[in-house]
Protein backbone atom coordinates (compact mmCIF):
# COMPACT_ATOMS: atom_id res chain seq x y z
CA UNK A 1 0.00 0.00 0.00
CA UNK A 2 1.57 3.69 -0.98
CA UNK A 3 -0.14 6.66 0.76
CA UNK A 4 1.16 10.60 -0.56
CA UNK A 5 1.48 13.37 1.55
CA UNK A 6 1.26 16.43 -0.44
CA UNK A 7 2.61 19.61 1.39
CA UNK A 8 -0.48 20.97 4.42
CA UNK A 9 -2.27 17.40 3.95
CA UNK A 10 -2.51 15.66 6.92
CA UNK A 11 -4.49 12.79 8.79
CA UNK A 12 -2.94 9.94 6.21
CA UNK A 13 -2.94 8.46 8.86
CA UNK A 14 -6.81 7.99 9.46
CA UNK A 15 -6.81 5.53 6.68
CA UNK A 16 -4.30 3.00 9.26
CA UNK A 17 -4.95 3.84 12.25
CA UNK A 18 -7.11 1.96 15.01
CA UNK A 19 -9.41 4.47 16.92
CA UNK A 20 -9.43 7.85 16.75
CA UNK A 21 -6.43 10.35 16.68
CA UNK A 22 -6.19 13.96 16.87
CA UNK A 23 -4.60 16.26 14.03
CA UNK A 24 -3.49 19.17 16.06
CA UNK A 25 -1.53 19.66 18.94
CA UNK A 26 -3.33 21.69 21.11
CA UNK A 27 -1.67 24.41 23.51
CA UNK A 28 -3.08 25.16 26.85
CA UNK A 29 -3.66 28.69 28.09
CA UNK A 30 -3.99 30.23 31.49
CA UNK A 31 -4.66 33.51 32.13
CA UNK A 32 -4.30 35.34 35.77
CA UNK A 33 -4.67 38.67 36.86
CA UNK A 34 -2.59 40.73 39.05
CA UNK A 35 -4.02 42.36 41.88
CA UNK A 36 -3.02 46.30 42.97
CA UNK A 37 -2.33 46.74 46.80
CA UNK A 38 -5.87 47.83 47.56
CA UNK A 39 -7.39 44.67 45.60
CA UNK A 40 -7.91 46.17 41.99
CA UNK A 41 -8.16 43.97 39.00
CA UNK A 42 -6.73 45.47 36.21
CA UNK A 43 -9.64 46.76 34.30
CA UNK A 44 -9.31 46.25 29.97
CA UNK A 45 -9.16 44.68 27.02
CA UNK A 46 -7.49 41.67 27.83
CA UNK A 47 -9.89 40.60 30.46
CA UNK A 48 -12.27 40.57 27.80
CA UNK A 49 -12.61 36.50 26.62
CA UNK A 50 -14.34 38.06 23.22
CA UNK A 51 -11.19 39.92 22.69
CA UNK A 52 -8.79 36.69 23.80
CA UNK A 53 -10.85 34.58 21.52
CA UNK A 54 -10.57 36.99 18.37
CA UNK A 55 -6.77 37.06 19.30
CA UNK A 56 -6.38 33.23 19.71
CA UNK A 57 -8.47 33.00 16.03
CA UNK A 58 -6.32 35.64 14.45
CA UNK A 59 -2.86 33.30 15.81
CA UNK A 60 -4.80 29.86 15.07
CA UNK A 61 -5.27 31.55 11.36
CA UNK A 62 -1.56 31.61 10.78
CA UNK A 63 -0.84 28.38 12.44
CA UNK A 64 -3.25 26.89 10.33
CA UNK A 65 -1.57 28.28 7.04
CA UNK A 66 2.02 26.76 8.49
CA UNK A 67 0.74 23.47 8.60
CA UNK A 68 2.20 22.10 11.41
CA UNK A 69 -0.63 21.13 13.56
CA UNK A 70 0.03 23.37 16.71
CA UNK A 71 -3.26 25.90 17.77
CA UNK A 72 -3.67 27.66 20.75
CA UNK A 73 -6.47 26.54 23.11
CA UNK A 74 -9.67 29.55 23.63
CA UNK A 75 -7.93 30.48 27.85
CA UNK A 76 -8.95 29.86 31.17
CA UNK A 77 -9.18 32.58 33.58
CA UNK A 78 -7.52 31.01 36.11
CA UNK A 79 -8.13 33.54 39.17
CA UNK A 80 -6.80 36.94 40.46
CA UNK A 81 -3.17 36.72 42.35
CA UNK A 82 -3.37 38.83 45.39
CA UNK A 83 -0.38 39.68 47.20
CA UNK A 84 1.69 40.83 44.17
CA UNK A 85 0.70 44.36 44.02
CA UNK A 86 4.14 46.13 43.55
CA UNK A 87 3.82 44.37 39.83
CA UNK A 88 0.69 45.42 39.49
CA UNK A 89 2.57 47.99 37.48
CA UNK A 90 5.45 46.30 36.26
CA UNK A 91 8.22 47.88 35.10
CA UNK A 92 11.36 47.43 33.29
CA UNK A 93 13.91 45.39 35.23
CA UNK A 94 11.42 43.49 37.50
CA UNK A 95 10.34 41.19 35.16
CA UNK A 96 13.06 38.06 35.79
CA UNK A 97 12.60 39.07 39.78
CA UNK A 98 8.59 38.96 38.99
CA UNK A 99 9.20 35.22 36.86
CA UNK A 100 11.12 33.80 39.49
CA UNK A 101 8.72 35.01 42.34
CA UNK A 102 5.58 33.80 40.64
CA UNK A 103 7.12 30.45 39.60
CA UNK A 104 8.57 29.47 43.15
CA UNK A 105 5.37 30.52 44.52
CA UNK A 106 2.51 28.24 42.32
CA UNK A 107 0.17 27.98 44.33
CA UNK A 108 -0.60 31.63 45.18
CA UNK A 109 0.40 32.60 41.93
CA UNK A 110 -1.75 29.79 40.27
CA UNK A 111 1.56 29.12 38.02
CA UNK A 112 0.08 25.77 35.93
CA UNK A 113 2.87 23.54 34.91
CA UNK A 114 0.43 21.92 32.02
CA UNK A 115 -0.49 25.44 30.12
CA UNK A 116 0.59 28.21 28.89
CA UNK A 117 0.89 31.28 31.74
CA UNK A 118 0.27 34.24 31.05
CA UNK A 119 -0.57 37.02 33.57
CA UNK A 120 -2.31 40.52 33.20
CA UNK A 121 -0.96 43.71 34.79
CA UNK A 122 -2.00 47.27 34.85
CA UNK A 123 1.19 48.68 32.93
CA UNK A 124 4.05 46.56 31.88
CA UNK A 125 7.64 47.80 31.44
CA UNK A 126 7.81 51.39 31.84
CA UNK A 127 9.07 53.35 34.74
CA UNK A 128 7.15 55.08 37.77
CA UNK A 129 7.16 58.22 36.01
CA UNK A 130 6.49 57.12 32.45
CA UNK A 131 4.31 53.82 32.12
CA UNK A 132 4.03 51.59 29.21
CA UNK A 133 1.51 49.12 27.79
CA UNK A 134 3.39 46.53 26.26
CA UNK A 135 3.81 42.73 26.11
CA UNK A 136 6.77 40.88 27.25
CA UNK A 137 7.41 36.95 27.15
CA UNK A 138 10.81 35.05 28.71
CA UNK A 139 12.07 32.36 26.28
CA UNK A 140 11.98 28.80 27.69
CA UNK A 141 15.81 27.98 25.88
CA UNK A 142 17.70 30.79 28.00
CA UNK A 143 18.44 30.39 31.47
CA UNK A 144 18.12 33.70 33.17
CA UNK A 145 21.67 33.90 34.17
CA UNK A 146 21.70 37.35 34.85
CA UNK A 147 20.01 37.11 38.23
CA UNK A 148 21.45 34.51 40.33
CA UNK A 149 20.04 32.32 42.16
CA UNK A 150 17.27 32.36 39.18
CA UNK A 151 20.04 31.48 36.95
CA UNK A 152 18.54 27.66 37.04
CA UNK A 153 15.23 28.72 35.68
CA UNK A 154 13.83 28.72 32.22
CA UNK A 155 11.41 31.20 30.83
CA UNK A 156 8.31 30.12 31.19
CA UNK A 157 5.47 33.12 31.49
CA UNK A 158 3.97 35.67 29.08
CA UNK A 159 3.14 39.21 30.65
CA UNK A 160 0.44 41.23 28.93
CA UNK A 161 -0.44 45.19 30.01
CA UNK A 162 -4.09 44.68 30.12
CA UNK A 163 -5.07 47.95 27.20
CA UNK A 164 -1.86 46.18 25.37
CA UNK A 165 -2.79 47.06 21.64
CA UNK A 166 -6.64 47.83 20.94
CA UNK A 167 -6.63 47.29 17.32
CA UNK A 168 -4.72 44.39 15.30
CA UNK A 169 -4.64 41.23 17.10
CA UNK A 170 -0.92 39.91 15.79
CA UNK A 171 0.83 41.04 19.16
CA UNK A 172 -0.47 38.16 21.29
CA UNK A 173 0.78 35.65 17.98
CA UNK A 174 4.51 37.44 18.75
CA UNK A 175 4.54 36.83 22.46
CA UNK A 176 3.39 33.68 22.19
CA UNK A 177 5.74 33.11 19.31
CA UNK A 178 8.56 33.80 22.17
CA UNK A 179 7.28 31.66 24.79
CA UNK A 180 7.71 28.94 21.97
CA UNK A 181 11.61 29.70 21.85
CA UNK A 182 11.27 31.84 18.47
CA UNK A 183 13.44 35.26 18.60
CA UNK A 184 12.99 38.64 16.74
CA UNK A 185 14.52 38.92 13.21
CA UNK A 186 16.75 41.79 13.68
CA UNK A 187 19.79 39.75 15.73
CA UNK A 188 20.76 36.13 15.51
CA UNK A 189 17.35 34.21 16.19
CA UNK A 190 19.53 31.02 15.66
CA UNK A 191 17.39 30.04 12.75
CA UNK A 192 19.65 29.77 9.17
CA UNK A 193 16.87 30.62 6.85
CA UNK A 194 16.07 34.47 8.56
CA UNK A 195 18.66 36.37 7.61
CA UNK A 196 19.37 39.79 10.41
CA UNK A 197 16.76 42.07 9.23
CA UNK A 198 18.37 45.67 9.41
CA UNK A 199 15.85 47.37 11.40
CA UNK A 200 17.45 50.84 12.25
CA UNK A 201 17.00 50.93 16.32
CA UNK A 202 16.53 54.77 15.42
CA UNK A 203 12.62 53.59 14.89
CA UNK A 204 12.09 52.18 17.67
CA UNK A 205 12.87 54.76 19.94
CA UNK A 206 10.04 57.25 21.36
CA UNK A 207 9.16 60.13 19.05
CA UNK A 208 9.83 59.06 16.12
CA UNK A 209 6.64 59.64 13.98
CA UNK A 210 5.19 56.79 12.58
CA UNK A 211 8.30 54.32 13.45
CA UNK A 212 6.40 51.54 11.92
CA UNK A 213 6.44 53.17 8.32
CA UNK A 214 9.76 54.07 9.27
CA UNK A 215 10.92 50.59 10.07
CA UNK A 216 9.19 49.13 7.13
CA UNK A 217 10.81 51.54 4.40
CA UNK A 218 14.63 51.45 5.56
CA UNK A 219 14.32 47.55 6.04
CA UNK A 220 12.89 47.05 2.34
CA UNK A 221 16.18 49.28 1.31
CA UNK A 222 18.52 46.98 3.78
CA UNK A 223 16.95 44.28 2.67
CA UNK A 224 16.96 45.02 -1.02
CA UNK A 225 20.15 46.19 -1.10
CA UNK A 226 21.76 42.78 0.60
CA UNK A 227 20.14 41.21 -2.15
CA UNK A 228 16.61 39.74 -0.92
CA UNK A 229 14.55 37.37 -3.13
CA UNK A 230 10.69 38.99 -3.48
CA UNK A 231 9.71 35.85 -1.43
CA UNK A 232 12.58 36.15 1.06
CA UNK A 233 11.07 39.99 1.72
CA UNK A 234 7.52 38.99 2.41
CA UNK A 235 8.38 36.52 4.44
CA UNK A 236 10.77 38.83 6.48
CA UNK A 237 8.56 41.47 6.34
CA UNK A 238 5.84 39.78 7.83
CA UNK A 239 7.42 38.01 9.93
CA UNK A 240 5.31 37.65 13.08
CA UNK A 241 8.96 38.12 14.86
CA UNK A 242 9.36 41.46 13.94
CA UNK A 243 8.13 44.75 14.86
CA UNK A 244 6.58 45.51 10.95
CA UNK A 245 3.38 46.60 10.88
CA UNK A 246 2.17 43.69 7.66
CA UNK A 247 1.89 41.08 9.80
CA UNK A 248 -0.88 41.29 12.02
CA UNK A 249 -3.53 39.35 10.32
CA UNK A 250 -1.08 37.63 7.29
CA UNK A 251 1.88 36.92 9.36
CA UNK A 252 4.30 34.45 8.11
CA UNK A 253 7.21 32.29 9.51
CA UNK A 254 9.70 30.73 7.65
CA UNK A 255 10.68 26.85 7.28
CA UNK A 256 13.37 27.14 10.19
CA UNK A 257 11.51 29.36 12.64
CA UNK A 258 8.64 26.60 12.45
CA UNK A 259 11.20 23.75 12.68
CA UNK A 260 12.95 25.41 15.98
CA UNK A 261 9.00 25.99 17.08
CA UNK A 262 8.22 22.78 17.12
CA UNK A 263 11.71 21.08 18.43
CA UNK A 264 11.61 23.67 21.83
CA UNK A 265 7.93 23.20 22.50
CA UNK A 266 8.77 19.49 22.97
CA UNK A 267 12.07 19.93 24.57
CA UNK A 268 10.73 22.37 26.94
CA UNK A 269 6.79 23.40 26.91
CA UNK A 270 5.57 19.44 26.44
CA UNK A 271 3.86 19.50 28.88
CA UNK A 272 1.51 22.46 28.40
CA UNK A 273 0.69 20.68 25.38
CA UNK A 274 -1.52 17.40 24.19
CA UNK A 275 1.32 16.06 21.61
CA UNK A 276 4.83 16.37 20.52
CA UNK A 277 6.45 16.59 17.51
CA UNK A 278 9.03 14.35 15.78
CA UNK A 279 10.67 14.58 12.47
CA UNK A 280 11.58 12.13 9.93
CA UNK A 281 14.32 12.73 7.07
CA UNK A 282 15.20 9.82 5.20
CA UNK A 283 18.79 9.44 4.55
CA UNK A 284 19.82 11.63 7.76
CA UNK A 285 23.48 11.84 8.46
CA UNK A 286 22.60 11.81 12.10
CA UNK A 287 24.30 8.60 13.82
CA UNK A 288 22.23 8.58 16.65
CA UNK A 289 18.79 10.07 16.07
CA UNK A 290 16.40 11.77 18.64
CA UNK A 291 13.58 13.10 16.19
CA UNK A 292 14.60 16.80 16.68
CA UNK A 293 14.65 18.72 13.40
CA UNK A 294 18.42 19.25 13.92
CA UNK A 295 21.19 18.44 16.31
CA UNK A 296 19.99 19.98 19.41
CA UNK A 297 21.92 17.07 21.62
CA UNK A 298 25.03 15.38 20.14
CA UNK A 299 24.63 12.67 18.19
CA UNK A 300 21.19 13.91 17.63
CA UNK A 301 18.78 14.63 14.45
CA UNK A 302 15.15 13.57 12.59
CA UNK A 303 14.22 9.88 12.81
CA UNK A 304 15.34 7.90 9.22
CA UNK A 305 12.00 6.32 9.21
CA UNK A 306 8.72 6.76 9.35
CA UNK A 307 8.98 3.46 11.27
CA UNK A 308 10.90 5.16 13.46
CA UNK A 309 8.60 7.75 14.28
CA UNK A 310 5.84 5.86 14.94
CA UNK A 311 7.73 3.48 17.42
CA UNK A 312 8.64 7.05 19.20
CA UNK A 313 5.11 8.31 19.55
CA UNK A 314 2.35 8.05 22.50
CA UNK A 315 0.64 4.83 21.62
CA UNK A 316 -2.09 7.16 22.97
CA UNK A 317 -2.65 9.47 20.17
CA UNK A 318 -1.83 13.04 19.78
CA UNK A 319 1.98 13.14 18.37
CA UNK A 320 3.04 14.32 15.06
CA UNK A 321 5.31 13.19 12.73
CA UNK A 322 6.92 15.83 10.34
CA UNK A 323 8.30 14.23 7.07
CA UNK A 324 10.49 15.73 5.04
CA UNK A 325 9.80 15.57 1.58
CA UNK A 326 10.87 12.08 0.01
CA UNK A 327 9.84 8.57 -0.62
CA UNK A 328 9.97 6.41 2.25
CA UNK A 329 10.13 2.83 0.75
CA UNK A 330 8.19 0.95 3.94
CA UNK A 331 5.87 -1.51 4.36
CA UNK A 332 3.95 -0.74 7.68
CA UNK A 333 1.10 -1.05 9.41
CA UNK A 334 0.07 2.18 11.91
CA UNK A 335 -1.77 0.99 14.76
CA UNK A 336 -2.23 4.30 16.72
CA UNK A 337 -3.22 7.32 16.53
CA UNK A 338 -0.40 9.47 15.19
CA UNK A 339 -0.56 12.37 12.39
CA UNK A 340 1.42 12.80 9.20
CA UNK A 341 2.53 15.94 7.92
CA UNK A 342 5.19 17.29 5.44
CA UNK A 343 7.07 20.48 5.58
CA UNK A 344 5.52 22.98 3.12
CA UNK A 345 7.69 22.57 0.34
CA UNK A 346 7.65 18.99 -1.61
CA UNK A 347 5.61 15.91 -0.61
CA UNK A 348 6.13 12.73 1.06
CA UNK A 349 5.14 9.41 -0.16
CA UNK A 350 5.12 6.14 2.10
CA UNK A 351 5.40 2.89 0.35
CA UNK A 352 6.28 2.17 -3.43
CA UNK A 353 6.51 5.12 -5.30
Amino acid sequence: MSIRLQSFLFMACALLAAGAQAQYINIRVSVKFILSSSGLRPTGLWTNMDHWRAAIDVANAGNERHGRGFRYAYPTFDSNVSGYGQYYNLEKGEELPFEYSIRTNASQTHWRADALNVYIVNNNLGTAAKPSCAGWASNPQDPLADYSPYNALRGRIVVFCVNMEAGPFGIMAHEFGHHQSLIHTWGDDRVDDTPVDADPALCEQDGVPDWCSCKFSQSRSAGLAQGWSAELFYLMTNNIMSYHCDNDLDFELTEGQLDRWADMTRMYLASECTGVTYFVQRGSAASSPDGYSRNYFPGGGPFFTVSNGVAAANGLGGDILILRPANYNERMTISKGVTLRVTRAGSASIGRP
